[in-house]
């Protein structure tokens, strides 16, 4: 009898010594719902790590539409000067902004919610371990798309530019912060400004595109663009052909 319970206890613990494990499975494959049942079970019963349960926890819950949810787990780990804690509220915040546009809100609501993530972005990218990039990618994306802050990515990136000239992440974001420069060059008329514009958007994407991953297909739909907008339709072409590759 005491081997039958032992080895029960035994099976039944396994799946909560490993919950996180389950858990990064099952948000990989995009079953959110129940990835937070098991990391929440894991918290319930006090095994694992809490601070990689929570993390894990608001992954799911945010990337299952409960982007609200998601901030009120991590608000539960305190007020920590801790990377992966800071770009996962950033994203939380930004995941609830997505959810009030959906849902119809005011632009005010869905701005201050994004300016809120911001500052968290803002705090990763300053507590970030040297080499770690993602932080700034995110911000930097966050600002460009959804603050429409070029100026601002172009401060961002600047720095990291100047220690590092063929950062990939940093040239992008430089880059795609250059189209609008492009764009306002363009109606403008200013032709020097124009062509200026175009060849330092153009390095910065083709340089990019030199040290990102291959993946990175966003480098060449934004050359589409600047092609596209500058008139040179064969260019335009080539690069959309790249990104269908």
């Amino acid at each position: 009898m005491i081997v039958t319970i032992v080895a029960t206890w035994m099976l039944s613990a396994l799946p909560l010594q490993d919950a996180a494990g389950e858990a990064r499975g099952l948000i990989a494959e995009a079953k959110f719902t129940e990835a937070s049942r098991v990391v929440s079970a894991a918290l319930a019963e006090g095994s694992g790590d809490v601070r990689e349960l929570t993390l894990l926890l608001a992954e799911a819950q945010a990337a299952d539409g409960h982007a609200q949810k998601a901030i009120a787990t991590l608000d539960t780990l305190g007020e920590v000067e801790d990377y992966d804690v800071a770009l996962a509220t950033g994203r939380a915040y930004i995941a609830w902004a997505n959810e009030l546009g959906a849902a119809g809100a005011s632009d005010d609501d869905i701005s201050v919610t994004l300016l809120d993530g911001k500052a968290h972005l803002q705090r990763a990218h300053a507590l970030a371990p040297e080499g770690q990039t993602e932080a700034m990618a995110e911000l930097g994306g966050l600002m460009l798309y959804g603050l429409t802050d070029h100026r601002g990515v172009q401060e961002l990136v600047s720095p990291v530019l100047a220690t590092d000239p063929e950062h990939g992440e940093a040239l992008y974001l430089r880059g795609a912060a250059g189209t609008f420069d492009f764009w306002a060059a363009l109606q403008s008329g200013d032709e020097a400004a124009i062509e200026s514009t175009f060849n330092q958007v153009e390095a910065d994407l083709l340089a990019a595109d030199q040290n990102l991953p291959r993946s990175r297909t966003e480098v060449w739909s934004q050359l589409a663009w600047l092609y596209e907008t500058a008139g040179r339709p064969g260019k335009a072409v080539d690069a959309s052909i790249v990104v269908i590759e």
